[in-house]
C-alpha cells in the first residue's frame, strides 16, 4: 500500500503548484457547517454524546465533509461498543473466566477498540496521524515553563 494521496485542500493551502495539476482532477469537496449524526445514533444518547466529542476533537482543516457521517457515526458506535464491553467484562469477572478460558467480552473490546483506533489515524485524531496530515501540534512548553508550574504547584 502506497502513501496516501495529500487532500487538495491541503495543496492549495500549502501554495503547491501539484494543486493546480489536480484542481481538474474530480475531488470530494468538504462541505461547511454541521455533521449530522446518522440515526441509529441520534437513538442513542451516549452514541450522540460521543458523535458531538469527535467531531469538536477533528483537526480544523476544512477536509471533514457531510459523508464523513458514516465514518464518524462508526466510530461512535465502536466507542459505545467498547464501553459496554469494558463494563461487560468487569461484571463477568475480568479478563480471564474462572474456567480458564478468555472473557467473551474482552475479545468485542479489542476489535471495538482496533477498528476504533483505525478510523481516528483516518481523520487525524491521534499524534501521528495529525503530524502526517500537517494539522497544527499543540503548544510545547519550555523546560523553564515546566520547572516554574511544578515548583508553583510544591510551593502552593
Amino acid at each position: 500500500m502506497g502513501r496516501r494521496q495529500t487532500p487538495l485542500a491541503e495543496l492549495e493551502r500549502r501554495g503547491s503548484w501539484r494543486a493546480k495539476a489536480r484542481a481538474t482532477q474530480t475531488q470530494v469537496k468538504a462541505t461547511p457547517g454541521v455533521i449530522e449524526p446518522m440515526e441509529n445514533i441520534k437513538a442513542c444518547p451516549r452514541k450522540l454524546e460521543l458523535f458531538n466529542e469527535l467531531v469538536a476533537l477533528l483537526p480544523p482543516q476544512g477536509f471533514i465533509g457531510t459523508q464523513d457521517r458514516i465514518a464518524l457515526s462508526m466510530l461512535a458506535s465502536e466507542l459505545e461498543l467498547a464501553e459496554r464491553a469494558r463494563e461487560g467484562m468487569e461484571s463477568t469477572g475480568g479478563m480471564v473466566l474462572q474456567d480458564g478460558r478468555i472473557n467473551p467480552w474482552a475479545r468485542v473490546l479489542q476489535g471495538a477498540n482496533r477498528f476504533s483506533l483505525k478510523l481516528m489515524v483516518a481523520y487525524g485524531m491521534t499524534a501521528d496521524s495529525r503530524a502526517h496530515l500537517g494539522t497544527p501540534a499543540a503548544p510545547v512548553e519550555t523546560g523553564a515553563e515546566r520547572l516554574k508550574a511544578r515548583f508553583t504547584t510544591l510551593l502552593g
